[in-house]
């Protein structure tokens, strides 16, 4: 490793795309407390993961090892008899290479212990699977799962908003991907709606102009840990200029001044920042009198 003495930063380097285990080996001083990064990182392999295991004591945990890329179906399959495996099987029930015809298929394996908030997660469960199930008393379907699965649209919720059987999770809902603030805004007065307004806030559709043009009535959920969070994942917010500019501009800009100005523990105990001073940011360019206005509410 080139520069040895240099001041890096062992948790990023850990998540670096471009390591690799003779690399975590050779600085394991400095890598051990990073552990969790490596174990999923692309580039260690379960050949790597498997052959470590074999020889040496280190500190794996295979919550972290369930969801590396590497770690397919047949990996798994393959090693259920190991003792020294201790497989998550939430990360393993999520997993991508593990399709509903896998989980039929070892529905009653006692070796597979499927995690139905994972299985309900998975983004090769469709609607249709769901639906088709609904019934089956061997599917414990878990419906905080199935409401944030990325299959889902509005038409399966709102065709099945009154259907007994599905237990529907606002919170989840209230942020998926396939929920736009104009199917949330439309919406808003109708009460079979249990819309949660920290959650919205939090839905990646949800951009700065949407949430200026709409303060009134999202104010009372403009938490610092919910917009800051937001990684506003529309097309255009996906782009190479929208990173560049805004994104970079709202995640480095919100976090690097008001977590140091005014998230001060002096300030904010709670440590959130008020809705006052979120929408104050310069980024946001509300009017004095919108501004006036907010603190007068």
């Amino acid at each position: 490793m080139e520069f040895p003495n240099k001041k890096w930063d062992w948790t990023t380097m850990s998540k670096n795309p471009n390591i690799t285990w003779e690399l975590v080996e050779t600085n394991l001083d400095n890598f051990q407390y990073h552990l969790s990064d490596i174990q999923k990182n692309p580039n260690i392999t379960w050949e790597t993961i498997e052959a470590m295991n074999a020889t040496k004591n280190y500190r794996w945990d295979w919550y972290y090892i369930s969801t590396n890329p590497n770690v397919t179906w047949g990996v798994v399959e393959a090693n259920l008899d190991n003792s020294k495996y201790h497989w998550n099987w939430y990360c393993i029930s999520l997993k991508p290479s593990v399709t509903w015809d896998i989980i039929m298929y070892n529905l009653d394996n006692p070796k597979c212990h499927w995690n139905w908030w994972g299985v309900s997660s998975n983004p090769n469960i469709t609607w249709e699977i769901i639906e088709a199930n609904l019934d089956n008393s061997k599917c414990h379907g878990d419906w905080n799962g199935i409401s944030v699965n990325p299959n889902l649209t509005w038409d399966n919720i709102k065709n099945n908003l009154d259907n007994p059987k599905c237990r529907w999770n606002w919170y989840g809902i209230s942020m998926h991907k396939n929920i736009t603030w104009e199917v949330i805004k439309t919406n808003l007065k109708n009460p079979k709606y249990d819309w949660k307004w920290s959650n919205i806030v939090s839905n990646p559709n949800m951009t700065p102009k949407i949430i200026k043009d709409n303060i009134n009535e999202l104010k009372h959920a403009l938490y610092f840990h919910n917009v800051s969070g937001n990684e506003m994942d529309q097309p255009f917010y996906k782009s190479k200029i929208y990173k560049k500019s805004l994104t970079k501009n709202i995640t480095n800009v919100i976090f690097d001044e008001l977590v140091q100005i005014t998230c001060h523990p002096i300030r904010h105990p709670t440590n959130y920042i008020s809705i006052h001073e979120i929408v104050d940011h310069p980024h946001l360019n509300l009017t004095k009198r919108e501004i006036q206005e907010l603190y007068e509410m």
